[in-house]
């Protein structure tokens, strides 16, 4: 299995992503992206685990996309039950209490 010497260099330099340390921070990015730029020219095994990682991401975005369109077309479905539901109920309230004409 592949592993991306970039994600070592930058945990090489900022071991403990808690410390909140902007320079330090800045430096391992930097430091990263110039490694994973070279090692991409070089490395096809680099442009594939990359592109993998996209595709990866690209249908973890789609499905999470899905799941909440669903979520929100469930979402009107229980409105509109019950916008019809309280109708009925108010519809039934006024039947029972209209006076009847003797």
């Amino acid at each position: 299995m592949y592993k991306p010497s970039w994600l070592e260099s930058f945990r090489r330099l900022n071991p403990d992503i808690r410390e909140m340390n902007a320079k330090k921070e800045r430096l391992a990015c930097d430091v990263m992206i110039d490694e994973k730029e070279a090692e991409m020219k070089l490395s096809p095994k680099a442009r594939q685990y990359e592109g993998d990682r996209k595709n990866e991401w690209r249908a973890w975005r789609k499905e999470k996309v899905r799941e909440d369109r669903l979520k929100e077309l469930k979402i009107e479905e229980a409105q509109k039950f019950a916008k019809r539901f309280l109708a009925e109920r108010a519809k039934r309230r006024n039947a029972r209490t209209k006076p009847t004409k003797k």
